[in-house]
């Protein structure tokens, strides 16, 4: 008996979710927004933020944008490299928002250890998103039938 009532919630439960047609992903950056503020980093500080376009997206040939951070960024130093992708699925919202994060606490703190060791230190490369075609599915838009296509269940 407990079983069958398991499974009447989990039905329900499903004919909920389905019901569900918009989420307000406003709260989370969009693919336009990061790339926006990783060239106002660069802007904001040219001594430590360099903006680059590592490639492109397969469907929509957007520019995937890395920016790295350490002191003297226009010249090329021999430091070791660090790597931190954020996003590589596109409902992997929570990794965008750690990167950029990320990104705004080191150049903020720029001055303050350990911030200014790993800067001297490290040269660190971010990426906020390698899939910025499915960050546009995730976050929602309108399609040429004036359809809004978005996919609700991100994580």
């Amino acid at each position: 008996m407990r079983s069958f009532y398991i499974l009447i919630l989990l039905v329900l439960a499903s004919l909920l979710v389905a019901q569900v047609n918009f989420v307000d992903m406003s709260r989370f950056y969009t693919y336009a927004q990061m790339m926006e503020e990783l060239i106002s980093y660069q802007n904001q500080f040219p001594n430590y933020a360099k903006v680059d376009t590592i490639g492109y997206s397969s469907v929509d040939n957007l520019p995937i944008l890395g920016i790295k951070l350490t002191e003297n960024v226009q010249e090329e130093q021999d430091k070791p490299e660090i790597l931190i992708i954020g996003t590589i699925h596109a409902e992997e919202v929570m990794g965008n928002e750690l990167v950029m994060h990320n990104i705004g606490e080191i150049l903020q703190n720029r001055d303050n250890t350990p911030y200014s060791n790993w800067l001297f230190d490290l040269e660190m490369w971010f990426i906020p998103t390698i899939n910025p075609d499915g960050l546009s599915v995730v976050h929602g838009y309108w399609d040429e039938n004036e359809e809004w296509i978005q996919d609700v269940f991100y994580r």
